[in-house]
């Protein structure tokens, strides 16, 4: 059995490779009439406060409703395909690669990553790069933050020697881009993904100087409460996870005085901060008690550890995703103080919540997690049943993969055919 999965495995990594192989080789190129029509569009977009609203509703979405936010960047490219490369185009297809690789899609977020990044080149050789983009001309092949992204991508499927590689990369060029708008912002998220990286192969004192280096640079640029706070909550991470009980209680209660100073007691003086800001520095806060629970869980200190599952259960409303993961750590630590008749209600409660809000990799998850809880409680057809549905639900995330990708590639197809037409309407040109 374990020899014809592997051998499915195989054969579906060589399939996913030439999907993509395919989604990087099919492009278009615009024509001068194109060209032109273009820049008209692209000056209504600019002009027009319900593009910038646009950006920022896609940016709220993909973290409460990645789904709406997907919807929302395809349906706005739709317009867009047929006139060519665009700075629009290139923001939509990086969104794109970013929510794909949230929602554990890999396929897909390399994909549009992919196409932002020709998206890129197809706009310095045209000459028409604006803004921050211009001046990566000068000196960058890509744009560091389209490296983050890529990064994240392998990040998320757990190749972390390549997503270092990315990460390093988006150092060298906001290294070199020192004097820009954003740089900040983008080279303090770079050192914050490095320290990620270690945390996760267990490289702690490695971790602590991406993850300081970050702070630093939140803290003495004063990027806001949200990012300071966000720093906090990493470093809590890794002192949880370096077994420095203290150092991790020091900034879980940084995390928690700036949530109070930011959310209750000063609103008033934070007027200039989005909603968002506001419900990011809520789930830093629900981070490290998340943290903090599985640290003393790990010790076997169950009951303190759902206290600390529930308050960050908490603050993680507006996050579904995160909150999906939370349910689910409940329900293991029921289910490790042998209360399974609890830890069955909650993940069945859980179950609701992420078929609600579509979220395929925790399913497979949650379902994991229930096959052991009717295991306790004797329930093997039961099991047998959810082992069944675990198998069809991971199935079902790999065809979601090929066909989102494959409509990609005729939405593609059919701007290649708006272009052939535009160019077939086009009048000759007299010499």
């Amino acid at each position: 059995m374990s020899s014809k999965y592997s051998s499915l495995q195989t054969v579906r990594s060589f399939f996913i490779l030439f999907l993509i192989f395919i989604a990087l080789n099919l492009r278009s190129q615009p024509s001068n009439k194109t060209k032109e029509k273009l820049k008209e569009t692209e000056q209504l977009f600019r002009n027009d406060t319900s593009y910038l609203a646009l950006k920022k509703e896609v940016f709220a979405l993909r973290y409460s409703d990645p789904d709406r936010a997907i919807n929302l960047c395809v349906s706005s490219l739709r317009g867009l395909n047929a006139l060519g490369a665009s700075s629009i185009r290139l923001y939509l297809y990086a969104s794109l690669g970013q929510l794909y690789a949230d929602k554990s899609l890999p396929v897909l977020g390399l994909s549009y990553t992919a196409d932002a990044l020709y998206e890129f080149t197809q706009l310095e050789h045209s000459q028409r790069l604006t803004g921050i983009y211009k001046a990566h001309q000068e000196y960058l092949s890509q744009p560091p933050y389209l490296s983050i992204n890529m990064g994240n991508v392998y990040f998320g499927i757990g190749n972390l020697d390549r997503a270092r590689d990315f990460y390093y990369e988006a150092e060298a060029s906001f290294l070199m881009l020192d004097s820009l708008n954003g740089v900040h912002q983008g080279l303090s998220t770079t050192y914050n993904n490095l320290g990620l990286c270690f945390i996760e192969s267990e490289e702690f004192g490695r971790a602590l100087h991406y993850t300081e280096k970050a702070m630093k640079i939140r803290v003495e640029k004063n990027l806001g409460p949200a990012d300071i706070s966000h720093s906090y909550s990493m470093m809590c991470n890794l002192f949880y996870k370096w077994d420095r009980l203290d150092e991790a209680k020091r900034y879980l209660k940084k995390v928690d005085s700036i949530h109070y100073e930011f959310n209750e007691s000063n609103r008033p003086k934070y007027d200039g901060y989005s909603e968002l800001s506001f419900a990011l520095a809520e789930s830093y806060v629900a981070n490290v008690y998340e943290y903090k629970g599985d640290y003393i869980a790990g010790l076997g200190d169950y009951k303190n550890a759902i206290i600390a599952y529930r308050r960050a259960e908490k603050f993680f409303e507006a996050l579904p995703k995160d909150k999906a993961r939370v349910r689910s750590s409940l329900a293991k630590t029921f289910l490790q103080m042998n209360d399974a008749e609890t830890s069955l209600a909650i993940i069945d409660s859980n179950i609701r919540l992420i078929r609600k809000k579509k979220l395929t990799s925790q399913l497979e998850q949650a379902f994991a997690i229930k096959i052991k809880i009717l295991d306790k409680l004797n329930l093997e057809d039961s099991a047998r049943i959810i082992s069944d549905e675990l198998m069809f639900t991971q199935e079902n995330r790999f065809q979601i993969q090929i066909s989102q990708l494959l409509d990609g590639l005729e939405e593609k197809n059919e701007t290649l055919i708006r272009l052939s037409l535009i160019h077939i309407s086009e009048p000759t040109r007299q010499e």
